[in-house]
């Protein structure tokens, strides 16, 4: 009997597709309603970079004095990485600084397949951690403002996108 095969992809690249918001009150992560998502901030047009915005598991070695194979479990899990979103800085400072200031507990969403009902979203509790603004003394690239993240509790990831209310 043939194994099962994978359904087929309908693949796609991140920009013009997947939608960033941040998103103050939803009251169940596993179940969003579509005016929790709306009433959100969409943050999209101005993100030019989104780093580690994923899930790891340690692994812990189960290894005994019996073999020498290093046997491995998972352990705790946790998000991989330094969670950020570098965003375009506005010469005038109105920019994302006005929207996620030092110290605001939000969520971030994640629309990778775009906002499209049945699809899936990633919604990250997250406190903000830091705003900085790296200066690009070569003249090579806009200025930035880098949002760092902490992640305040287990994301809900596959999560899917309600209709319309």
């Amino acid at each position: 009997m043939p194994a099962t095969s994978l359904p087929a992809s309908t693949e796609y690249i991140n920009p013009g597709v997947t939608e960033i918001r941040s998103v103050d009150a939803i009251a169940d992560l596993t179940a969003p309603t579509s005016t929790e998502l709306d009433a959100g901030t969409d943050l999209t047009d101005a993100v030019r970079d989104a780093t580690s915005w994923s899930i790891t598991a340690d692994k812990v070695s189960t290894q005994g004095l019996g073999s020498n194979f290093k046997s491995e479990t998972t352990g705790m899990r946790g998000p991989d990485g330094d969670q950020s979103l570098t965003f375009s800085a506005s010469i005038d400072g109105q920019d994302v600084r006005t929207v996620l200031p030092e110290g605001t507990e939000t969520h971030i969403v994640i629309y990778h397949g775009g906002n499209a009902t049945g699809n899936l979203i990633d919604i990250w509790p997250v406190k903000v951690a830091s705003v900085g603004k790296p200066i690009n003394v070569a003249g090579t690239d806009q200025a930035r403002v880098v949002v760092g993240f902490a992640i305040t509790g287990p994301p809900e990831v596959d999560v899917v996108i309600p209709a319309a209310a």
